[in-house]
């Protein structure tokens, strides 16, 4: 199972330099971000190599958040192949609360139904396996 960090931050500069140096001082490496501004308030969206070490530090610094489970997908870089992808979700009526890519170019997707969602992708062949996170 994959989690991702959500923060909800007000829109002023500093607040992600914040969320980074922690993870940074503690040696945590962001594997995939997503970050958006509306109405006054920044939506920062992250997946790090060391799950539970950074949700402690995270409580310890007193940081808001939630953590949501996440699929990663391995698409073919080439036209249509996110198309297929997401819709046999529609397809499934499965919905994405939020998709972006890791740094390494995997897609990262946030399905209202995981279950589902990783059934239908299994069936595709595009749901990177991936190990159980520390």
């Amino acid at each position: 199972m994959t989690r991702q960090f959500c923060f909800t931050l007000e829109d002023k500069p500093g607040g992600f330099a914040k969320i980074a140096e922690v993870l940074g001082n503690a040696n945590i490496n962001i594997e995939g971000v997503s970050g958006v501004t509306s109405n006054n308030n920044g939506v920062i969206r992250l997946l790090v190599n060391n799950e539970s070490q950074a949700e402690e530090l995270f409580n310890s610094s007193g940081f808001d958040f939630t953590t949501e489970e996440v699929l990663l997908l391995n698409l073919d870089n080439r036209p249509g192949a996110l198309s297929r992808a997401t819709a046999a979700l529609f397809e499934e009526n499965v919905n994405l609360f939020s998709l972006y890519l890791t740094m390494n170019g995997d897609e990262v997707i946030q399905p209202d139904n995981v279950e589902k969602a990783r059934s239908v992708l299994s069936k595709l062949g595009c749901l990177k396996n991936t190990p159980t996170r520390t």
